[in-house]
């Protein structure tokens, strides 16, 4: 396998830093709204740019196909569209999830991040929390 990263909200102040903090001969690809746009905002030649949207889920396996690890930033939608997502992950066969979530969410069951954690949890996938 080729190790291809996928990074998900790329575009913001996050995700970019991640993108920077890669090593040199990573294989990047930036799951982004507008691909076109992300480009031009980054100005990285390296990183493979992909349509993917959490309102849309037939982004989901284009955006995943040959990546074996993903940072999943907390998109600001609905719960199950990030669920569907983890499905569509574990379907791709990715190896491991790097999940952006918030201090003491096993302490807080009723919140989203939480809900997002345990799905992890309960997948085929490594995971880990930030």
């Amino acid at each position: 396998m080729n190790n291809r990263i996928l990074i998900t909200g790329a575009t913001g102040r996050v995700g970019a830093d991640i993108l920077r903090q890669l090593p040199a001969g990573s294989v990047i690809r930036a799951g982004v709204r507008q691909p076109e746009e992300a480009r031009k905002k980054l100005k990285r030649t390296d990183v493979e740019y992909v349509p993917l949207d959490f309102e849309q889920p037939a982004t989901f396996a284009p955006a995943l196909e040959g990546v074996t690890r993903v940072f999943l930033m907390w998109p600001a939608v609905k719960t199950d569209y990030v669920m569907q997502f983890i499905a569509a992950a574990e379907q791709a066969q990715v190896q491991q999830v790097v999940f952006l979530s918030i201090i003491v969410a096993e302490q807080l069951p009723f919140l989203s991040h939480r809900k997002v954690e345990k799905r992890l949890e309960a997948s085929s996938m490594s995971y880990t929390f930030l």
